[in-house]
């Protein structure tokens, strides 16, 4: 049974369409149709405290994302105008500012965002309305007189197209690989072993960075043809040591992915594993931090919370609905 803890108005205009929670569990990014983000710290889960009012959009605030914090505090913001904003500590304490301003407007929305684990160093993926994927990298800071200007670039291109069918909705980084990357500074230098997952209207996509020609390569996969339409979500499990795994939302079902060495360009064979029947739409995927556990967000009238597990022993996977006391 879980626990409520606090519920509280956040003084949004608007539906509160995303909820992020830093590293730490204590500071919470609330993002709303209203165009607004807002900041609060929950260090007391029973009386939040408002921080700072983020306003720097012209539509609708379809996601918010924290950076690792090996690589700095930093919020992305991701909206309908097609911009996608990076957001740091200011001079004074409770002061934000913006530390860039990316306009992908020319794919639509920006609907997701995902940044890589930090040991790619501060890397950011966005996934567009049209299909079309960007990954940002900060690449250093240069110094002008009294002022400093970070420098980010777009890695391998400014965008590619990760879904021709278009409406790219989700991003999912995997693990770190554990091979040597070269350089480790941010930017290209970094990316090396660099691979993410993408959900858009024509299935689930999975990506590898090509250091060798700077771009972004598709890895194979056995994708039986009903699934090969719109996905919700996707979500990538962190490495366990033995398999690569992955999740993802199609209606009322969460399919389960494996991967393996397709023996050659060290490119995976993806396929599916196992699909489990949730008898409500879905809507969002995330794997638990231990095991082979799955959090699933579903329901049309409310929003309930499923806990998907897989059996040690016999494999199979086990649906339980969770209770909220206090609710």
């Amino acid at each position: 049974m879980a626990t409520l803890l606090a519920e509280f108005d956040t003084a949004h205009c608007g539906p509160v369409a995303d909820a992020q929670l830093d590293s730490y569990g204590q500071c919470l990014a609330t993002a709303s149709a209203d165009g607004c983000v807002r900041l609060w710290d929950v260090r007391e889960p029973s009386d939040p405290r408002f921080l700072a009012d983020l306003g720097g959009h012209a539509g609708a605030v379809h996601q918010v994302c924290w950076a690792p914090v090996e690589v700095g505090v930093l919020l992305a913001s991701a909206c309908s105008d097609g911009c996608v904003v990076i957001w740091g500590r200011g001079a004074h304490p409770g002061e934000w500012q913006v530390v860039r301003r990316e306009d992908l407007s020319k794919h639509g929305a920006v609907q997701a965002l995902s940044w890589a684990a930090a040991e790619h160093g501060a890397v950011l993926a966005c996934a567009c309305a049209d299909g079309y994927v960007a990954v940002l990298a900060h690449d250093g800071v240069f110094c002008s007189g009294a002022e400093a200007e970070h420098l980010w670039i777009f890695c391998g291109g400014e965008a590619f197209q990760a879904h021709p069918c278009g409406d790219a909705v989700a991003v999912s980084w995997a693990s770190p690989p554990t091979v040597d990357r070269g350089p480790s500074s941010p930017g290209l230098g970094g990316l090396k072993g660099a691979r993410f997952a993408t959900a858009g209207g024509d299935g689930v996509k999975v990506w590898r960075w090509d250091d060798a020609a700077s771009c972004w390569a598709a890895e194979s996969a056995d994708v039986p043809a009903d699934l090969a339409a719109p996905t919700r979500d996707v979500a990538w499990r962190a490495w366990d040591g033995i398999r690569e795994m992955l999740a993802s939302v199609h209606g009322q079902t969460v399919v389960v992915w494996t991967g393996r060495d397709a023996g050659k360009a060290g490119l995976e064979q993806w396929r599916v594993e196992t699909r489990v029947a949730i008898e409500s739409e879905v809507w969002k995927v995330e794997w638990a931090d231990t095991g082979n556990v799955l959090l699933v967000s579903c329901g049309l009238d409310g929003q309930e919370l499923v806990v998907v597990k897989q059996q040690l022993r016999r494999g199979r996977w086990d649906v339980m609905k969770v209770g909220v006391k206090g609710a």
